[in-house]
């Protein structure tokens, strides 16, 4: 975990009174959500979940479990998906979602680059049905999102 920037050594979040902490061997796992609400990851081990809170802790995401941030939508955490994917940007605050525009079947999507801006634009289509959850019992189409086109905003 880290606080304005620097990491957090292990006492600061499972001492008494430190991070999250109510008792020396607790967390509350409502203050440690709180730092990491909004990030989704998937599909990740027991092994890699300490890669991933140091990632955090930097200020970074691991791009091959992350889902996006669930504050924005769908085709925004798309968007971003597909801009870190090509310019290679991991930072959790990379490709600030700037404006959407929606035409003839596409999604043009203005993000802010540390670059500069780029537009990503995406084409909306039906997954075939499938099982999307681990308890999921009824097969039903899910939303996906194809790139069509990804260029700088200059």
């Amino acid at each position: 975990m880290a606080h304005e920037g620097s990491v957090l050594t292990t006492s600061a979040f499972t001492s008494s009174g430190g991070f999250g902490a109510e008792i020396g061997d607790q967390l509350d796992s409502a203050k440690v959500l709180r730092e990491f609400a909004g990030l989704s990851y998937g599909r990740v081990t027991a092994n890699e979940v300490t890669g991933i809170v140091e990632a955090a802790a930097h200020g970074r995401i691991v791009p091959e479990h992350f889902r996006g941030r669930t504050a924005f939508s769908m085709a925004v955490q798309a968007a971003q998906a597909f801009a870190r994917a090509e310019f290679g940007d991991d930072r959790v605050d990379a490709w600030a979602p700037l404006g959407e525009e929606r035409e003839n079947g596409l999604i043009r999507m203005r993000l802010a680059g540390a670059a500069g801006n780029v537009v990503v634009t995406l084409r909306e289509t039906l997954s075939e049905p499938l099982l999307s959850t681990r308890t999921a019992t009824i097969a039903a189409p899910v939303r996906q999102f194809a790139l069509a086109g990804i260029h700088s905003d200059a």
